[in-house]
């Protein structure tokens, strides 16, 4: 289904009678290249940030941007698939996006991070921007979710582990390999570092961040509860 109010979908008349609106909104998906593990997609990262825009958007009539693909990956380049451009580039890529942004009009700027590797420089970026009577909002959704993940998985949750996991598969449980998941290939950082066993695929910070579950019913439970704090977080900051 195509959004009404996805950038790319607008022409410029659209995008310029949207901008008389007394409070104009932009949301920003942002997200990698990155493995997770070998049964979610490369670009999960982008996918529930740019999910999340789609159920935010409709919600307080803000237009999507199209969502930034190339972010940083770290520790997961010698994974064939993950993509990643340098800290340096990224910032400033970032900056001149908002910097487009602002100028275009919008007055009001979200940006939903949907990886950890990058927090930091989309931190210094707002910062740094130069703005007057323009909001910025930034929204990393895994860290603003973690007690939800604790209620619905007893479990904190993490890397291409069971929020991920549940995530994606409530949005589009076709592109989620159930099969290609074995208890085999998990990692954990610490055990990689030590042991440099880079064949792993499912990697985490910790044994407490939960193994992946494939229940639809209960991946979209926890995925409208994330859906309606992000709201809510967007919203009080409004």
């Amino acid at each position: 289904m195509v959004l009404l109010n996805q950038f790319e979908n607008m022409n410029w008349l659209e995008i310029k009678k949207y901008l008389k609106k007394k409070n104009s909104k932009v949301i920003v998906p942002i997200g990698t290249m990155e493995v997770h593990g070998a049964h979610l997609p490369i670009a999960s990262d982008v996918i529930v940030p740019l999910e999340l825009a789609k159920y935010v958007a409709t919600k307080i009539n803000a237009i999507i941007a199209p969502p930034v693909f190339y972010g940083i990956t770290r520790n997961m380049m010698h994974f064939v698939g993950s993509l990643s451009v340098s800290s340096n580039s990224f910032k400033i890529y970032i900056t001149d996006l908002i910097n487009s942004l602002i100028r275009t009009g919008f007055k009001t700027i979200i940006l939903i991070n949907g990886h950890g590797d990058q927090k930091e420089e989309l931190e210094e970026v707002i910062s740094n921007v130069e703005y007057k009577n323009v909001k910025m909002i930034l929204i990393n959704w895994y860290e603003e979710c973690k007690d939800i993940n604790k209620k619905i998985f007893k479990s904190s949750g993490g890397h291409a582990a069971v929020d991920e996991t549940a995530a994606i598969l409530s949005i589009n449980p076709k592109i989620v390999k159930k099969k290609n998941f074995k208890l085999s290939h998990i990692g954990y950082f610490s055990e990689l570092n030590k042991n440099k066993k880079w064949s792993l695929v499912m990697i985490s910070n910790r044994k407490d961040k939960g193994l992946p579950i494939f229940n639809k019913k209960l991946a979209d439970k926890y995925f409208s509860l994330v859906k309606r704090r992000i709201l809510k977080i967007i919203k009080d900051q409004l």
